[in-house]
């Protein structure tokens, strides 16, 4: 009889377990949701950039030692700091280029110089209007009411003593984006 009462007692026990069990499980059923998303995409007009005049740091004389920097800015005069290199006046000009795109866009402009000059003359950085531009951080403009704009380039060239004389020229990247 006492077996009896104990199978009798693991049965009770074993279906309170099972009905605990079922309850548990029925209180953690998950429902699905549906929700509809939207997606956004804006088309601007495609940006274009265009050298309208070449940047010319015009005549300089080497220094006798160390190096001298002969920077250009965005009107076109230039400071000279250093030693005895000179600048012959009236020889330089500033960069011009021209973007076209989408009307009131803000756009940022990165430059990279990818041939230097030669041995001993450096392009060491390039601003547009008036803001460096190949320092990391890109130079900005607005594109006005037509789309248009035009930026002006200037720069710092570095020259050494003993660099390689005659006419030089650098290649510098310019790149164009939409913010």
């Amino acid at each position: 009889m006492e077996r009896t009462m104990q199978k009798s007692a693991k049965v009770r026990t074993g279906i309170a377990v099972l009905a605990l069990a079922l309850v548990a499980a029925g209180s953690s059923v998950v429902y699905a949701a549906t929700e509809t998303g939207t997606a956004h995409v804006e088309i601007l007009t495609n940006l274009t950039i265009q050298e309208v005049t070449q940047m010319d740091f015009g005549i300089i004389a080497m220094p006798s030692t160390g190096t001298d920097s002969f920077s250009l800015d965005s009107a076109g005069a230039v400071t000279h700091t250093g030693t005895d290199g000179t600048h012959s006046p009236g020889t330089q000009v500033v960069g011009t280029y021209d973007l076209t795109g989408e009307p009131g866009r803000l756009v940022d402009i990165s430059t990279t110089v990818t041939t230097d000059f030669a041995a001993g003359v450096r392009l060491t950085e390039i601003t547009l209007d008036d803001q460096v531009s190949n320092a990391g951080t890109p130079a900005t403009t607005t594109l006005d009411t037509t789309g248009a704009a035009t930026a002006r380039m200037g720069g710092t060239v570095e020259v050494d003593a003993g660099a390689t004389t005659g006419a030089h020229t650098a290649s510098i990247d310019i790149v164009a984006n939409y913010q």
